[in-house]
């Protein structure tokens, strides 16, 4: 995840909770200084990093659809990696809770073939032709699917 994009879901982490610390500027320290308190109220360890359980929590608490135009700019396939296909993969990972026919993925940043699985699954499911790919149709599907699950 970029430095804009983790400030982005910071702060929309903060509008959601008055707990948590905007950022006001995205230099090291006020992200830091983020990250250490959404760690400490969300029980991970507090070391101001954006390490990979932080940032599953933080998509846990984020709305996603932001990162749909994202995704449409770059569509995902197998051997696509980055902050894109690590948030995709952590909604998966949450969903794979509720949807015992997901397989619960690794969340490594790079889209495999147990990533690729899960997304055809998703598309026969909703009625997408099930290529593997996540574009823009797929990407609106699952973070639907993601947001519906968080909000219950």
């Amino acid at each position: 995840m970029n430095r804009y994009d983790l400030c982005r879901a910071l702060d929309t982490a903060a509008a959601n909770d008055p707990r948590l610390m905007p950022v006001s500027s995205c230099d090291d320290e006020h992200i830091r200084a983020a990250l250490m308190i959404f760690q400490q109220e969300h029980h991970l360890p507090a070391t101001g990093k954006a390490d990979i359980i932080t940032l599953k929590k933080l998509c846990g608490v984020c709305t996603p659809l932001p990162l749909a135009a994202a995704a449409y700019r770059y569509p995902l396939h197998l051997g696509s990696s980055g902050s894109a296909v690590m948030i995709l993969q952590a909604m998966l990972d949450r969903l794979s809770d509720e949807y015992e026919n997901l397989f619960r993925p690794v969340t490594n940043g790079i889209y495999d073939i147990p990533t690729q699985n899960d997304i055809m699954l998703i598309q026969s499911a909703c009625g997408i032709y099930p290529n593997g790919c996540t574009d823009i149709i797929t990407w609106n599907t699952i973070t639907t699917l993601f947001n519906a699950l968080i909000q219950q």
